[in-house]
């Protein structure tokens, strides 16, 4: 007998479903993009005439539309795996132990191609794409713990931008804008990282910008020119105190804080000279509800980090010729400038990290050279590079270290890229591992402690507070490694809708990152959607008989009067590399004009 309707459901978004998996008495379907809303659904089946929602979660919003082309489940380990057309997103893990709340457990980035088909035989998982060189694909089992796929488990909104974050045991500290009539000070209780829950607070009454902690006390730095540096009293966690305001020389901002011993060393926003050339200041903290100034000295611009290494001062400066200057602190009261390190451009230093004997400077943003330093620092009279990373031409504001783990995490003023992850096992040579690109804001802070990665940050979408940590296995072997030595992404056919004269192409890449990477595009172009397919690859040199020719240049180049008149058009991407790493393409913009 011919097969007849016997119910339907209507699922809450207008986006088409796309590929449905059946197991036991529930459905999983997947749906496209659907910014704002979900694209994976999980039904109850158990009524086969009445279909029941159960749950469903949001893929990752996007504002270009994602086909989701794949989907395979995972009934053992109550996961599913989905591929999609968005990049570096072309893989997600979603976990459904919870049937109605589903939730993405891991986000890959597949190089070469998205997955258009899927297939999970208890061990391995299995896909099909269009990638010219490797058009199947076996993944090893996945969820194995690994940075290289971060995963977002907590956050808090404190209703105000976060400036810095301080992590001590299972208590973290954060500092924010000043937020009249409300706190700037938190206490954060962390020892459930997926529920962190805020224990105390303070009203500062001023931008606050750093924060440390020694014993039952934390020193609070501000912008607040009658009073830079605060102390409170955190012994009772749930009812914090201030018990103590110090009132430095000038009007310049407490920018960042470290403390050792009974000391605490701050800087401050500083010049090259007068009274605001003494940026960098000990306090003498034995008696905490009495802090005084016992030393001072002319760094030169603001400091805006300090890490103690043993009885050094190791600072990140603004100023041009000294972007970390090494202060010997030996005699505290005297305090003299001991070393520095130039980079080879004028871009400040906004963060440092100190790994044993090396050095980590993030800046701001370098067009012409790189963002990330890495410095021996064996020789503290004597700071010397050893290697250097480009993010992005991006302004970068903190760095942390894994103190576990050869892990380093790098923020970047750009959204959608919020955070790089990089491999620093040679520390000379960074290797790029995974990015975060979901905070909807920009990272003003970063601390790490046991595993778990802190982030105080202006995001809107998360929080200001939000903490992550290595995806966490489920079982199983290890990932695999590596990546190919080149490969190919072809664009879905485009439809202009009519007849278009074709303009420019441009686009956003990231190959400094990769040493050796290359990546172009290639472009063709049709009448018909059939003629398009047989149309060869073509670049700037217009419709000829090779495919030899790539537009390289990702600032813009314009395209070939050839193509102009034809309606359908698609774009080819070729990327290669030497396996260690890959180049990344963000985005790409095609122009045409209608007829």
């Amino acid at each position: 007998a011919a097969p007849s309707l016997a119910s339907t459901l209507d699922l809450p978004s207008n986006s088409d479903a796309t590929r449905v998996r059946y197991y036991l008495t529930t459905a999983f379907v997947v749906s496209d993009n659907n910014p704002g809303g979900s694209e994976f659904y999980t039904i109850n089946t158990t009524n086969k005439s009445a279909p029941a929602l159960l749950g469903s979660v949001d893929l990752g919003s996007s504002s270009i539309a994602a086909q989701v082309n794949a989907l395979a489940i995972d009934s053992s380990n109550s996961l599913a795996f989905v591929g999609l057309q968005r990049n570096e997103q072309e893989l997600q893990v979603v976990e459904w132990t919870t049937v109605s709340a589903p939730t993405v457990a891991q986000v890959l980035n597949v190089t070469g191609a998205p997955p258009k088909d899927l297939f999970y035989d208890g061990t391995h998982l299995y896909a099909a794409n269009s990638a010219d060189n490797a058009e199947f694909n076996i993944f090893e089992p996945l969820m194995t713990p690994s940075w290289s796929c971060p995963e977002r488990i907590g956050t808090l909104d404190l209703g105000v931008n976060a400036n810095a974050v301080r992590v001590y045991g299972a208590t973290a500290y954060v500092v924010t804008n000043q937020n009249t009539g409300a706190p700037e000070f938190d206490i954060i209780n962390v020892s459930d990282p997926e529920n962190p829950t805020i224990t105390g607070t303070l009203e500062i009454g001023n931008n606050t910008n750093d924060v440390v902690v020694s014993g039952s006390y934390a020193y609070v730095g501000t912008s607040s020119s009658s009073g830079e540096v605060r102390v409170i009293d955190i012994s009772t966690p749930t009812a914090p105190v201030q018990i103590a305001s110090l009132n430095l020389s000038g009007s310049n901002a407490a920018l960042s804080l470290a403390v050792s011993g009974s000391t605490l060393f701050v800087g401050r926003t500083g010049s090259s000279g007068g009274p605001s050339a003494n940026s960098f200041v000990s306090v003498n903290i034995t008696v905490p509800t009495a802090p005084s100034v016992i030393g001072q000295a002319s760094i030169g611009g603001d400091i805006n980090s300090i890490v103690m290494m043993g009885s050094f001062a190791v600072c990140a400066t603004a100023h041009d010729s000294r972007e970390i200057a090494i202060v010997n602190v030996t005699t505290p009261a005297s305090p003299s400038l001991y070393g520095s390190f130039n980079t080879p451009n004028n871009s400040d230093g906004n963060d440092v990290w100190v790994n044993g004997s090396t050095g980590y400077l993030v800046t701001a943003s370098s067009p012409s050279g790189g963002e990330m330093y890495i410095v021996d620092l064996t020789n503290p009279a004597a700071p010397a590079q050893t290697g250097i990373k480009n993010l992005g031409n991006s302004s970068s504001s903190a760095i942390a270290i894994s103190d576990t783990e050869a892990v380093a995490f790098t923020s970047l003023n750009l959204l959608n890229q919020e955070i790089k992850l990089w491999d620093i096992t040679v520390p000379s040579s960074p290797v790029f591992l995974a990015l975060i690109g979901e905070l909807g804001g920009f990272v003003n802070d970063m601390d790490f402690e046991t595993d778990y990665l802190f982030i105080a940050a202006n995001a809107t979408a998360t929080g200001q507070f939000i903490i992550y940590r290595k995806i966490q296995g489920s079982g199983g072997g290890g990932g695999g490694g590596g990546f190919s030595l080149s490969g190919t992404f072809d664009s879905p056919e485009f439809d202009a809708g009519g007849v278009s004269n074709w303009n420019t192409v441009e686009w956003t890449e990231d190959t400094l990152s990769c040493a050796g990477s290359d990546l172009s595009i290639q472009f063709k172009s049709s009448t018909t959607l059939v003629g398009l397919a047989t149309e060869l690859w073509q670049g700037p040199d217009g419709k000829d008989a090779d495919e030899t020719d790539f537009y390289t240049d990702p600032l813009g180049t314009e395209i070939h009067t050839d193509h102009n008149g034809d309606r359908y058009a698609q774009y080819r991407i070729s990327l290669s590399s030497d396996g260690t790493c890959t180049p990344y393409l963000y985005d790409i913009l095609i122009t045409y004009t209608p007829l």
